[in-house]
């Protein structure tokens, strides 16, 4: 009779690691994905505030090989929407139209979407864009008063989140003219740097870098 009891007690002890095995929780549980969002926003003239239809709309991402563009244009009413971008991260997106001086924002898209994302987590963004019809003109002149030829002046408005940068030369007048720069009614702070110049050509800088 014990011998027999026994076998019995054996026999319930495996049926039963067979049952949790089976069914246990640990055939429930679900691979978290990665959380994914929107970037979306109005993008408006600088001029009037009016919306701007067909103005692209790109952000960068990083695949397996190589970047990857991810683009959209606005609608008619200037809006956007990219979706399904990777959440819990920063992203830099560009803006472009013809006419229009490129620019460029920085956006966080936090991970609110959770483990199991519906694509909830959200970032708006709206942009104003400036035509590229602004002008800065003007003459460089040396220490005793003589018009300067030769002598480099430039533009860089990335700190502005504006894609532009640029050099001209004056000429045999000194005189200069910078181009398609952003344009608005409220006005943009640019700032032009005068490169060192060597006036009288004898391999050193007479003048050194200046910035107006």
């Amino acid at each position: 009779m014990n011998r027999f009891g026994v076998v019995r007690r054996v026999a319930l002890t495996f049926l039963v690691i067979v049952t949790a095995w089976g069914s246990g929780p640990a055939a429930s549980i679900q691979t978290p994905s990665m959380p994914v969002g929107v970037i979306a926003g109005k993008i408006t003239s600088a001029l009037d505030g009016m919306p701007l239809a067909g103005i692209r709309v790109a952000v960068i991402e990083a695949g397996e090989k190589s970047a990857v563009e991810r683009c959209t244009t606005t609608s008619a009413d200037g809006l956007f929407a990219l979706k399904d971008l990777p959440a819990g991260s920063n992203h830099r997106l560009r803006f472009s139209g013809d006419g229009f001086v490129p620019r460029f924002q920085n956006v966080s898209l936090l991970s609110s979407a959770g483990q199991f994302p519906q694509g909830n987590a959200t970032a708006d963004l709206d942009v104003i864009m400036a035509p590229a019809t602004g002008t800065i003109a003007g003459k460089i002149f040396s220490r005793d008063g003589r018009v300067a030829q030769g002598v480099t002046v430039g533009v860089d408005l990335r700190s502005s989140d504006y894609q532009f940068v640029t050099q001209v030369v004056s000429g045999a007048d000194g005189a200069y003219q910078i181009a398609g720069l952003p344009a608005s009614p409220a006005g943009i702070l640019v700032r032009t740097v005068v490169q060192p110049f060597d006036e009288n050509q004898d391999g050193q800088a007479d003048y050194e870098s200046m910035t107006v």
